[in-house]
């Protein structure tokens, strides 16, 4: 039967263009596998026969691929379809074969599916090695075979990364870069064939693979590997494609093993000669003067694919090897080709300063002050591309190098852009618009606001030009003057906004709608700009004009240029109307909420297809490339996926599309926020479209707008007075995504946003209060502490790794400063977790018990560390003061449990500011809180914080020290105060404690605590306590100056009323406040 379908299957084949074979047969052959289970053993033997007698390439090729469906079907966990072990066999027998293409099935399959083996890969690693050592060897005759087997090597390098095994391999390296490197030469020479060439741009991706998340595996053929590399990007008879993919590897190297690469620089010369082929790629470019001068999109010149590749890899490996490694080298070549005649290098040279600046900020910041007289002298050079490449230089160093760029050089930057706005290139002249955008969006109104009469004059004067790319540029720029200078801006409302409107009724051709969708964003930048009384009228101008468009013509296509300004316009003009925008929603929501609704487009192909080298030409679309066979039921949710062959190995994904999306999620965030109870009508149809998107894992940025617009929609609820009923539904819906996403997010930086939105849902007092104390069950208190027991485990695992790293052979300055950014991102984690734990625990008091209780192991943990890491010291601190500050000082056991009062004390005097102000912060709540049965425990804190107080004395006021030191001192002054308070006036020496406090104050910095502080002081004196008076009111004249400056500083709300009490004293003791 199956025979008859093979043959059958060939018949249909040879009708079928080559390119869609694997799209027409290998589901159906999937598909009867799947569906017919007495079928399956027949099925499994048969392709392994077709596999041997199969003739025609991609009818054998799609045996191929029905293969690594069915062995994908039962790697995945989820699947119960048996095992394949006569695969195995069948395989290494193909592989010694005299037949070449049985030999290319199996490595094809092999690097499709090297996790065929699963956990009996130890097993077979030797032979495994020996057979691809074979046949990446020049002793194997055909070419095919020796690529699919170098593609076979990278996919088990791939599949198993840590695996011992992964040595056997090494020794390969060699071959498998003479081979690739071989057939691109002698594609030069026309004697490599086409499907050769189209199987090395495969194998070439792999090793770039290897070279991202393996890039060790290059460690001990570092040098030979840029060497070919560099031989390769060099190589002006390859094409761009390829060229690229050679600097691809190198670079990739250089982000993803930062200091391997940095050790080599300072060994060799491989990193200098890898900059100067990024220069001799960018020199490339081609004099095609009229084409440029014409082009209004200088994406779409292709010679310029060359220098983009170039710029690109210049920019990476600064951002990537730091300033120290690239500058030097970069600012050689730079200062040698600003002094050649040739235009090519002085635009290479500017191109350069533009690509290193982010990465190397650091290193040139002092060298600033040349840098920019050097690159304005380019301003006024005889070729225009010379002059569009220094203001893009400007544009760069103004956003990476402000606010001292904007700070030190607005007196020279500014005039040079100003001149080139009125250049004899158009393109020219929209491109200092452009860098004038980066300036102003880093630039105070005051820096501004001398020039901001001739800017906006230089800008009306573009306004009028016949060249739409300048038109386009103008109004951007103008929305971004206004934006940065405010109010200032109202001066010019007059003059622009009639010309604006003008654009915007006129600009209605296709041509024209980007144009028109970058009019509509500038006046509403400029109506928030001057605020509503001036914008008003035309807000509601705009929003009646879209309105009679939309009933004439109805909405715009999803597609349309204008769309995403049209949503961002919306949300400016409701922020300006407020809750008069609600009239708008009926017209406004329907095309925003199918924008949320967007599904991603996916497309899924082979990487050897052979329009594989056009994948950097749609600048819409992403891509990921995957060597191994993955299940990616994961990509299905939420996405129109096409699929032109699998096993998969390239992931496309419409960026433009998220991009949309995500507008989208950030308006709708914006309309519940601002109009609450007016955006009643659409929650439900919000929340449907929204909560769910927490789980949109194809763009961070619509998963946190979800995860924002969350509390809003709970708020929007209960002030549009919701049945109790939908809060509660609307409630555990939220509540139960959000633990959903919990439990697998493995993204540090995600997890932060999505606790502290968890935190902000259950910190709506209102709802609290509307749910009787009961908003928590005791379910999901229990998964949240299951979540967080759970990602405690994997910040532990993120803390070791990092441990690791600091003693691994590559480990240097470059790498602590990578470090130390996730260190800080754990540091986020353990605070964002602390606040959601007190907003549960003050939510809920002694029924958050038990969360806590989930918790202990946690603490154990971090306590059992030697030393304890910072972050944990302070978690633990925070989390036992908060339990007894919330749940009641019947838990005052949890304090001996942990030996907290021990700690406390031990910490206050010793480790870094941050953790000794902690332990001083939760000494105070614990004695203000822990009940008068604990006052000996509070007494031993008595002398460490006196102590930590005094040390002020020690360190001078302009020693960088003194700033941190701010957080303890205050920290510990008011854990004093806490004492003082609580503690009976027969106290022993309680008097002397109070005295020496008053003359300790004022705290100024840390607002909780000034609240605290100042409460009681004015308490003490409202009460007339006469130590605090002293004797004969004695103190009165301190304690005057003292709530002046309370009251001065704003410290404690200039509307609260402590601040009153504040006043009312001064009153009293007949001293006006200041």
């Amino acid at each position: 039967m199956m025979f008859q379908q093979h043959q059958e299957i060939k018949k249909k084949v040879s009708k079928i263009p080559k390119r869609y074979v694997n799209v027409a047969i290998c589901p159906v052959i999937v598909d009867i596998y799947t569906s017919l289970q007495e079928i399956r053993s027949g099925c499994k033997v048969e392709l392994l026969k077709s596999l041997r007698i199969e003739e025609v390439e991609q009818v054998s090729k799609t045996i191929c691929e029905c293969i690594c469906e069915i062995v994908g079907l039962y790697l995945n966990k989820k699947s119960e379809l048996e095992g394949w072990p006569e695969l195995y066999k069948e395989l290494f027998e193909l592989t010694q074969s005299s037949h070449a293409p049985h030999r290319q099935s199996a490595f094809y399959i092999f690097s499709s599916v090297p996790a065929l083996f699963g956990e009996e890969v130890s097993a077979h690693t030797n032979r495994i090695q020996e057979i691809l050592q074979a046949a990446v060897s020049p002793t194997e005759p055909d070419m095919k075979v020796r690529v699919f087997a170098t593609r076979a090597v990278c996919a088990f390098v791939l599949a198993y990364p840590k695996s011992s095994s992964r040595g056997l391999f090494v020794n390969l390296t060699q071959q498998m870069l003479e081979l690739i490197v071989g057939i691109y030469a002698n594609q030069a020479a026309s004697t490599s064939s086409g499907s050769v060439i189209i199987s090395a741009h495969a194998a070439m991706q792999a090793l770039v693979n290897i070279a991202t998340q393996v890039p060790v595996f290059f460690r001990p053929n570092l040098r030979m590997a840029f060497s070919y590399m560099l031989a390769m990007a060099n190589n002006g008879d390859l094409d761009t494609h390829e060229r690229g993919l050679a600097v691809e590897l190198l670079v990739s190297l250089a982000e993803n093993r930062p200091g391997m690469i940095r050790k080599l620089a300072n060994q060799s010369n491989e990193c200098a000669l890898l900059i100067q082929t990024a220069f001799r790629l960018i020199v490339s470019i081609e004099e095609e003067a009229e084409a440029w001068l014409s082009n209004e999109d200088p994406a779409d010149l292709e010679e310029e694919e060359l220098a983009d590749l170039g710029e690109q890899a210049l920019d990476r490996l600064s951002r990537s090897l730091g300033g120290r490694v690239v500058l030097p080298y970069a600012f050689e070549h730079i200062n040698n080709l600003v002094k050649n005649p040739d235009w090519r290098c002085r635009h290479a040279a500017l191109k350069g300063v533009s690509a290193v600046a982010e990465g190397g900020q650091k290193q040139l910041l002092p060298l600033l002050s040349g840098v920019i007289e050097t690159v304005l002298q380019f301003l006024s050079d005889p070729h225009p591309r010379v002059r569009y490449a220094a203001c893009h230089a400007l544009g760069q160093l103004a956003t990476d190098m402000h606010p001292k760029f904007q700070r030190d050089f607005h007196s020279s930057v500014l005039p040079g852009l100003l001149q080139c706005m009125e250049d004899s290139s158009h393109r020219v002249q929209a491109h200092a618009a452009a860098a004038l955008v980066n300036f102003c969006e880093h630039a105070t109104s005051e820096i501004l606001a001398p020039y901001l009469v001739n800017l906006a004059y230089r800008l009306y004067g573009l306004l009028n030009s016949r060249q739409r790319m300048v038109v386009e540029q103008a109004v951007v720029s103008i929305a971004t003057v206004a934006d940065s200078v405010g109010s200032s801006f109202s001066q010019f409302y007059g003059e622009f906004m009639p010309v604006l409107k003008n654009i915007f009724i006129t600009c209605t051709d296709k041509e024209s709608r980007t144009l028109r969708g970058k009019t509509l964003e500038c006046m509403t930048f400029i109506g928030l700009a001057v605020h509503e009384d001036n914008f008003k009228d035309d807000a509601v101008w705009i929003m009646e004009t879209l309105h009679t468009e939309s009933l004439q013509s109805g909405p715009p296509a999803a597609d349309d240029p204008m769309v995403p300004f049209l949503l961002s316009a919306h949300g400016r003009i409701c922020k300006t109307l407020g809750k008069n925008f609600v009239q708008y929603l009926p017209s406004v929501l329907p095309p925003l909420l199918e924008s949320a609704k967007l599904k991603p487009d996916l497309s899924i192909t082979s990487i050897d297809a052979e329009d594989a080298a056009q994948d950097s030409q749609d600048k819409s679309w992403d891509y990921l490339y995957m060597q191994n066979y993955v299940c990616l039921d994961w990509l299905l949710p939420h996405s129109r996926l096409t699929s032109k062959t699998r096993p998969l190995q390239k992931i496309g994904i419409k960026s433009s599309t998220l991009e949309d999306k995500c507008t989208a999620c950030e308006m709708l965030v914006l309309y519940v926020e601002t109009l609450k109870e007016g955006f009643g009508p659409y929650l439900n149809e919000v929340a449907e479209i929204m909560i769910p998107l927490l789980e949109f894992y194809y763009h961070d940025g619509v998963r946190v707008a979800a995860a924002q617009c969350t509390p809003h929609l709970l708020a929007a609820a209960i002030s549009s007075k919701c049945p109790s009923d939908y809060i509660l539904s609307l409630w555990g819906s939220i509540l139960s995504e959000f633990i959903k996403v919990l439990k697998a997010e493995d993204d540090a930086e995600m997890l932060v946003e999505l606790l502290s939105y968890l935190k902000d849902v259950i910190f709506i007092k209102v709802m609290v209060s509307v749910m009787h104390g009961n908003c928590v069950s005791a379910q999901h208190l229990a998964d949240i502490g299951h979540v967080l027991v759970n990602q405690f485990k994997n910040y532990r695992i993120r803390v070791e790794n990092r441990l690791r790293e600091r003693k691994d052979v590559d480990y240097d300055e470059g790498v602590e400063e990578e470090l130390g950014a996730h260190d800080v991102t754990d540091e986020l984690f353990i605070s964002s977790t602390t606040s959601l734990l007190q907003t549960l625990f003050s939510a809920l008091g002694l029924k958050a018990v038990p969360l806590f209780e989930q918790l202990t192991p946690v603490l154990d943990a971090m306590l059992a560390t030697s030393p304890p890491l910072d972050t944990d010291l302070t978690f633990v601190f925070c989390i036992l003061a908060d339990l007894v500050r919330y749940c009641g000082n019947g838990l005052f056991h949890y304090v001996e449990r942990f030996k907290l009062r021990e700690m406390l004390v031990h910490y206050a005097l010793v480790g870094s500011y941050n953790v000794r102000g902690t332990a001083c912060f939760a000494m105070g709540v614990l004695a203000l809180y822990g009940g008068p049965q604990h006052a000996s425990v509070y007494a031993q804190f008595v002398p460490p914080l006196l102590e930590t107080i005094n040390e002020k004395s020690s360190i001078p006021a302009d020693d960088e020290r003194a700033e941190e030191f701010t957080f303890v001192y205050e920290n510990a002054v008011s854990a004093i105060g806490k004492i003082c308070s609580v503690s009976p006036p027969e106290t022993p020496g309680i008097n002397g404690l109070l005295r020496s406090w008053l003359n300790f104050l004022p705290i100024i910095d840390d607002e909780e605590e000034c609240q605290f502080v100042y409460d009681y002081l004015c308490s003490l004196i409202e009460r007339g306590n006469p130590v605090i008076l002293g004797e004969n009111n004695a103190n009165v004249p301190f304690i005057s100056d003292l709530l002046n400056t309370v009251v001065q500083k704003n410290l404690v709300g200039s509307a609260s009323n402590l601040d009153t009490r504040c006043r009312n004293i001064l009153v009293y003791f007949g001293i006006p406040s200041k």
